[in-house]
């Protein structure tokens, strides 16, 4: 049941009334100093029925739904609503993963995948409880490096896809040691929007996540398009 605005009103013209002397339940001729002693006591009751009021509607908004989809029994508590935005990386996470990436995720139980729709490529690879490597000496420019050279089939990228790209940015966190690198892709020397690909190394060396935002087979593409071009002259 709701509280009515009017009864909140009411109740507030009651307090109003006290400054006048018209206390409900007491006398107009008491003194003055009893009016003011019970003048806390009414306004207690009058913040009470505010306080009520906002809870009622409150409640009332709380019960109607506002069109969030949440998940169902059995699915996982981090659930992506969106249409056509099923993660992937939910459950078998590898199952439409090519070869090189299901033999990556061979003994990595908590391998966590996003496969791009569009071209086919690993967009995200992580480990839920962990990392993707161990522990490396060496700079985390070239453990970076050295991951992608090594793991670009994982990714699900070619290796002539490795030739043509510009460091974009490379980022330490002073606070963690952690070092983040981006690489652009690039296409006859010029730059793919958005295409950006960031390795992120903790301060040990160890490769913590990839986001991967390439697109395959360019170079592939071009000399196709090149060997289709040459033909014979027209008669």
């Amino acid at each position: 049941m709701f509280l009515s605005l009017g009864s909140c009103l009411g109740v507030y013209e009651s307090a109003a009334e006290v400054g006048e002397g018209e206390l409900r339940g007491l006398p107009r001729d008491l003194p003055r100093s009893q009016s003011m002693a019970a003048m806390p006591r009414l306004r207690h009751y009058v913040i009470r029925a505010w306080q009520l009021a906002g809870l009622s509607v409150a409640i009332g908004f709380a019960g109607q739904p506002l069109g969030a989809q949440v998940p169902t029994a059995g699915e996982p508590r981090n659930f992506d609503a969106r249409p056509g935005r099923t993660a992937r990386m939910l459950a078998q996470p590898v199952a439409e993963g090519n070869a090189a990436l299901q033999a990556f995720a061979a003994g990595r139980p908590d391998l966590a995948v996003s496969v791009d729709d569009t071209f086919g490529t690993t967009s995200k690879l992580y480990d839920r409880l962990g990392y993707l490597t161990g522990p490396d000496p060496r700079e985390p420019r070239v453990v970076a490096l050295d991951f992608i050279t090594t793991n670009s089939a994982v990714l699900g990228l070619d290796q002539a896809d490795l030739a043509e790209y510009e460091v974009s940015d490379l980022v330490v966190n002073q606070a963690t040691g952690s070092t983040h690198l981006y690489l652009r892709q690039t296409f006859q020397s010029i730059p793919l929007y958005n295409g950006l690909l960031q390795v992120n190394v903790n301060r040990e060396g160890r490769i913590m996540s990839v986001n991967n935002a390439w697109v395959r087979g360019l170079a592939a593409g071009r000399e196709r398009r090149e060997r289709g071009g040459q033909r014979g002259p027209v008669s």
